[in-house]
C-alpha cells in the first residue's frame, strides 16, 4: 500500500509587517512620486477594468525596474524574501509587474475596499504594501 505524505504546513499569518526597511530620505521619494500620480485608480484587472467611485478613490502612477529604481526593487525584493521564509513560504521568483504608487487623498475620502489581488489577468501569490505617511 502506497501512502502519500504531504508538507507539514502550518496557519498562515492574514499579514505580517516590518518597520525600519527604508530611510526617511528614500520614503520621502516615494511620497513625493506618489503625489505626482494622475491616473484614476481602476477596479477588475487589465481587461475589463473600469473607474468605480465606489470600490476605489485614488490616482496611480507606475515604477518599472530601472536604474533611478532599482534601489526600490532590491530592497522590497530583500524585505519580501525575508519575510516570505519567515511566515509564509511560498515559491516566489520576482516581481511579476510594475510597482504601483497609489494617492489616497483625504479631501475625496480615499479608499479602496476589500478585495483579493487575483483575476483573469493577475494572480499575486504575496501582495506588498508600504505605508508612506504617518499610519
Amino acid at each position: 500500500m502506497q501512502f502519500i505524505l504531504t508538507p507539514y504546513s502550518k496557519p498562515i499569518d492574514p499579514f505580517v509587517w516590518w518597520e525600519g526597511a527604508f530611510t526617511e530620505q528614500e520614503l520621502n521619494w516615494l511620497q513625493q512620486k506618489a503625489k505626482t500620480a494622475e491616473q484614476n485608480a481602476s477596479v477588475g484587472g487589465n481587461m475589463g477594468s473600469t473607474v468605480d467611485l465606489n470600490i476605489r478613490r485614488s490616482q496611480v502612477s507606475w515604477l518599472d525596474n530601472n536604474p533611478t529604481t532599482n534601489w526600490l526593487f532590491e530592497k522590497l525584493g530583500q524585505a519580501v524574501s525575508q519575510l516570505n521564509s519567515d511566515y509564509f513560504r511560498f515559491d516566489l521568483t520576482g516581481f511579476g509587474e510594475n510597482l504601483q504608487l497609489t494617492n489616497y487623498d483625504q479631501s475625496e475620502n480615499g479608499m479602496y475596499g476589500w478585495h483579493q489581488d487575483y483575476g483573469s489577468k493577475i494572480s499575486r501569490k504575496l501582495s506588498l504594501s508600504v505605508q508612506l505617511t504617518d499610519p
